[in-house]
């Protein structure tokens, strides 16, 4: 398969996947609000954007490994390849711990500071710690 054809192909697969996202995410709002109160729907909703600002972590890590492989995918023997990989599993650990401490310290202190009903904020930890827990082993993989 020549050059061309392997970037026209990622070019649309990333198409339809940002297509995909779009459609997930104008149903997923008709549907919560359908199944949840109005109270939980906030939570979710303020658990979504959390998620959204501790995802920030990445710094751009994620896409930009692959980028930097391309670079020495022709000498895998020299060592460099191999350097690239073990420190970007090693930041990648790094900023999983650093999601789980922050989701853990967020889970704690947010009900009060923004003064969700105590009846919520019970649920409000689990989400953020759930939210956080799943960001973390995300960003790990």
């Amino acid at each position: 398969m020549s050059r061309f054809n392997k970037f026209a192909r990622s070019l649309a697969s990333s198409y339809i996947m940002l297509a995909g996202n779009v459609v997930f995410t104008l149903a997923s709002v008709p549907l919560a609000t359908s199944w949840l109160s109005n109270g939980e729907f906030g939570l979710w909703a303020l658990t979504a954007q959390i998620a959204g600002y501790i995802a920030l972590i990445d710094l751009g890590m994620s896409g930009s490994v692959a980028r930097i492989l391309i670079d020495y995918k022709d000498d895998k023997n020299g060592g460099a390849y191999g350097a690239v990989i073990r420190t970007a599993v090693l930041v990648s650990l790094a900023q999983s711990l650093i999601i789980a401490a922050v989701g853990v310290g967020l889970a704690v202190v947010l009900g009060p500071a923004l003064q969700v009903p105590a009846s919520l904020r019970h649920d409000l930890r689990l989400l953020v710690l759930g939210q956080c827990g799943l960001l973390a082993v995300d960003l790990l993989l």
